[in-house]
């Protein structure tokens, strides 16, 4: 019998209320060994909640002086809710610890806050924010990464590789192997990078804003240099 490697995929982000159904038509052709997608078996408060704050001031003062701190032993994270514009809502999250909304207003007494809302998932919504396919081996896991970055529907996805051991097996960037660190690459130095990484990406993105303000930048002072030596003549 020949023995196999089984891989398991970590697919994100997903949306909780992912039915089984929606799963499988997404993964059954690849053969999967097994799914581990546990659900909740009923409503369960979250040690999370949504914070809407009297105004900006007062939620960047809450953010300063709270978040990173302890509460009961435990560190907390606070930080702005980069979907409202307004920037009145803090996302709070407090770890292990089992505090209702009542807990959480005595807890930020004073900081201007309006409303506590701690949120609750519903029985059967999944209860992480990512999948665990597991397929028989690593050449199923690179054909399912190539089939989803091809797809428009699938491309929103990122997929990882994780060994039974726990070891994530990562994409060498310079030959787009896996199996292999880019240090080890029997390539390196041979030729420029075949792919770019998430984080090469964001950085190249990131350059070419910055190179197109300073160009703006730049346009603007001429602009002003012009007006001035038209008011002198």
């Amino acid at each position: 019998m020949t023995e196999t490697n089984p891989i398991t995929v970590r697919i994100q982000p997903i949306d909780s209320t992912m039915t089984d159904d929606d799963i499988h038509a997404l993964f059954d052709k690849y053969s999967p060994v097994s799914y581990d997608n546990p659900r909740y078996e009923k409503d369960t408060p979250l040690n999370y909640c949504i914070i809407t704050m009297g105004d900006k001031e007062a939620a960047d003062t809450l953010i300063k002086e709270k978040n990173g701190s302890e509460w009961d032993g435990v560190k907390i994270k606070m930080y702005v809710d980069k979907k409202d514009p307004s920037r009145l809502t803090v996302n709070f999250l407090y770890g292990t610890l089992n505090k209702d909304e009542k807990d959480v207003k005595k807890y930020l007494k004073g900081y201007k806050v309006k409303s506590v809302e701690r949120l609750i998932s519903k029985k059967g919504t999944l209860m992480r924010s990512y999948l665990h396919v597991v397929l028989k081996d690593l050449e199923s896991a690179i054909q399912m990464k190539k089939d989803f970055e091809t797809r428009e529907e699938t491309k929103k996805y990122e997929l990882q590789f994780i060994t039974k051991t726990g070891e994530h097996i990562n994409q060498c960037f310079i030959c787009g192997k896996y199996g292999h660190k880019k240090a080890d690459c029997p390539e390196k130095g041979k030729h420029a990078p075949v792919i770019k990484t998430r984080d090469m990406k964001i950085a190249e993105q990131k350059h070419k804003k910055y190179v197109l303000k300073k160009k703006e930048q730049n346009k603007n002072k001429k602009g002003i240099k012009r007006e001035k030596q038209n008011t002198k003549e």
